[in-house]
Order: structure tokens, then C-alpha cells, then sequence
């Protein structure tokens, strides 16, 4: 398989321009896969919603997608590129991936950056895997980079190519990309831009080096930080699959923490249920109060994610039954809540809870409490 990325240093609010560029220098490049920077039909540093609206566009019905997908039906080529997306009155700071086919699928940034979260809304859209055929690739957007869970969720999906549009400015990213595709046996390509932007009082500098790293951190192809133009290499996806460092050391072959969530509001305990799954955890829910604790004494979970306000028992009254049991007792308890007040989070914890989580929460950020929990938890019974 071929893949590779375009980079390029846009000009801010230069649409047209820019995405005739892009298509022009991605013409005759005769490859399977390849990515685009963020933001790179717009640029990046915007300075009121007003101007932002000029930029975004819906999807898929927008100039920028209609011509994308024109061009990869043309090419015969997969595209990934960032744009500014409008979905009513709200606008993401998206990646798109479209087949040549003319499929498409749109994944929302989750952690924005700076002053991204003065104009841009946090992403609303699960991590999610396609195959194009002959790979597996998620999507993942500039600084997700930062959230090791990133990389490591669509790795447990499946992915065998992070495809990573990118408007870097922290030099270190490039480096930490190694180290994303060694912990997850994976391909990653960042697409970066070059270039400078400065525009009301702020001027940022983007560091270039777009790259293809393998599976055990070795670059590929790498560009330097101000050419321009596509670069692209031969890989074999199939070495993502095989996830052993040793014979006796699969990256992704780990116990399987039990978790079980006790909610009133299936909603939410199906997308919790659905979000943790996908990031390799065991998972079960209830959303009766006496089923949940019955529920408990059965799976015996190493986690209870517990809501607070739940009909005929509140949370403190199912954890207390939890904690009168031999079954459940050493059971960690996480109460998840939309109650606010100081005297609530020390109930909790009086009736023995561990931590107390306020929603509204990002999925990723009940991973990382999960995650330090059970790491506390073992610690202590070693």
C-alpha cells in the first residue's frame, strides 16, 4: 500500500485558492492513502466566530467535500483533511476521510487547543475505524496527540494507520508520534502545514516535519519544516497486526477490568457501556437501583461507576448496601453526579465512595479516572 501526506503552508480565509493547490499538488501522485494538514483549506488562526463562519462549511454537502471527493474518485485515492465544519449553529474542527467510492465519515476533534476553544465546539463523535480495504485507519486530530488514550482506543478498535492532520506548533509532537506508534503497534501519518499566521497580536509559527512512522518508531519519510509539497512511501499494514514486543508480551492482550454502571438513564449507561467496551473493558449496566447491587454480588466487577440521583435508592444508600456485603465491600465506588454541592462530595466519600466525578464529563476523561483508580487499587493490594 501507498501512503504519504501533502504538506503546505495555506493562506488564512484563501479557500479556493488553497483547496485548488491541495488538488493540483495531489494530482498524478498515484497513491492508496494520504493526508492533509488541519484546517487546510482555511487556515487556522481565526479571530471571531463571524470569520469562522465564512470558513466553515456543512458536510456533506459543502464546496471543499464535493471537490475531495471528486478528486479521490479521479485519483483513485482515500483523502484525509481537516476542515472547519457547520452543523447548525455549532462548528467542529473536523478530519474527513472519503473513498474513492465516494464513502465518507467525519470524526470531530475531542481536544482543541488554545484559543480553538473560543470559536470551535469539543467533538461529539466516537472514535471510530474504517477500512478502506487493505488497512484499518482512525482519524485522530493535532493535539489529541497529546491524550495517549487517543491512539490507544483506536488501536483497540482495530486501526493499523492513525491517519493525523495536524497545525503544529509545540516542537515535540513529531517525536511523541514515535512513541504513540510504538506503545500501539501502529502506522501514523501527521499530516502538518508550515508557514507563519499572525493576526490580531498573535503570531504562530508551525513547525512543518509532516511524517510516516512505523510500528516500531522508525521514520519512513519525513519532510523538512518549510517544503511543501506530497510525499509518499510503500507499507505493509499487515505489521500492525502483530502486537507482540516478545513472545510472551502482546501490547493489547491485558486483564480485562470489570467495570459496572449503576444510572437511572439508559442513555447514558449505553454510551458509557459502548465508549469503555471499545477501549477494552468488560462491561455491564443497570438502571434499577436493587438489580445493580444484585448485578454487583454476580459480575463482581473490579469498578462501579454509580449515579447519585437514581429513584426508590439514591447512590449513598446502594453504596452502603455494597459496602454491608462480603461480595462487594472492597469494591472501589465512583459516583458520578450532577449535584454541585461541597456536602454531597463528602457524603460520598463518607459512605465510601473513592472519587466523586461531576457531569457533564468527556468520555475520555471518565477513561482517565477509570484508569488511575485501578491502578491505585493494585497498587495497594500488592
Amino acid at each position: 500500500m501507498i501512503v504519504g501526506f501533502f504538506q503546505t503552508s495555506p493562506l488564512l480565509g484563501k479557500k479556493d485558492e488553497n483547496v485548488e493547490r491541495a488538488i493540483s499538488s495531489i494530482r498524478g501522485a498515484k497513491a492508496d492513502l494520504l493526508v492533509l494538514p488541519e484546517l487546510f483549506n482555511s487556515g487556522y488562526l481565526f479571530e471571531s466566530v463571524e470569520e469562522l463562519k465564512r470558513s466553515a462549511e456543512s458536510i456533506p454537502e459543502g464546496p471543499t467535500f464535493l471537490k475531495m471527493a471528486d478528486l479521490a474518485a479521479q485519483e483513485n485515492v482515500n483523502l484525509v483533511f481537516g476542515m472547519a465544519e457547520k452543523e447548525g449553529d455549532r462548528f467542529f474542527n473536523s478530519s474527513v476521510l472519503v473513498t474513492p467510492r465516494g464513502d465518507y465519515c467525519v470524526y470531530r476533534k475531542l481536544h482543541l487547543f488554545d484559543r480553538e476553544k473560543l470559536w470551535f465546539s469539543p467533538g461529539d463523535k466516537e472514535l471510530k475505524v474504517f477500512d478502506i480495504g487493505g488497512a484499518k485507519v482512525g482519524m485522530m486530530i493535532c493535539f489529541d496527540w497529546i491524550f495517549p488514550e487517543t491512539a490507544r482506543i483506536l488501536a483497540l478498535k482495530g486501526a493499523e494507520i492513525i491517519c493525523h492532520p495536524s497545525n503544529l506548533i509545540l516542537q515535540y509532537c513529531q517525536s511523541a508520534m514515535i512513541t504513540r506508534c510504538i506503545e500501539n503497534r501502529v502506522f501514523a501519518i501527521t499530516a502538518n502545514r508550515t508557514g507563519t499566521e499572525e493576526k490580531g497580536g498573535v503570531k504562530l509559527s508551525f513547525t512543518g516535519y509532516s511524517q510516516v512512522v512505523d510500528p516500531k518508531g522508525n521514520i519512513l519519510t519525513k519532510a523538512n519544516e518549510c517544503e511543501e509539497g506530497v510525499w509518499t512511501v510503500k507499507i505493509d499494514p499487515g505489521l500492525a497486526r502483530d502486537k507482540k514486543v516478545t513472545p510472551h508480551n502482546d501490547l493489547l492482550k491485558v486483564k480485562s477490568a470489570k467495570i459496572l454502571v449503576i444510572d437511572d438513564e439508559p442513555e447514558i449507561t449505553d454510551i458509557i457501556e459502548t465508549f469503555l467496551e471499545s477501549a477494552g473493558y468488560q462491561v455491564r449496566s443497570e438502571n434499577s437501583s436493587t438489580i445493580g447491587i444484585e448485578r454487583a454480588k454476580t459480575f463482581l466487577p473490579d469498578l462501579i461507576l454509580l449515579d447519585i440521583m437514581m429513584p426508590l435508592m439514591d447512590g449513598y444508600e446502594i453504596c452502603q448496601e455494597l459496602k454491608k456485603s462480603g461480595k462487594t465491600k472492597n469494591i472501589p465506588v465512583v459516583f458520578l453526579t450532577g449535584k454541585d454541592a461541597r456536602s454531597d462530595e463528602g457524603k460520598s466519600f463518607k459512605v465510601g465512595g473513592v472519587l466523586y466525578v461531576k457531569k457533564p464529563f468527556s468520555c475520555e476523561r471518565l477513561l482517565e479516572i477509570i484508569k488511575v483508580v485501578l491502578q491505585t487499587v493494585e497498587k495497594e493490594n500488592k
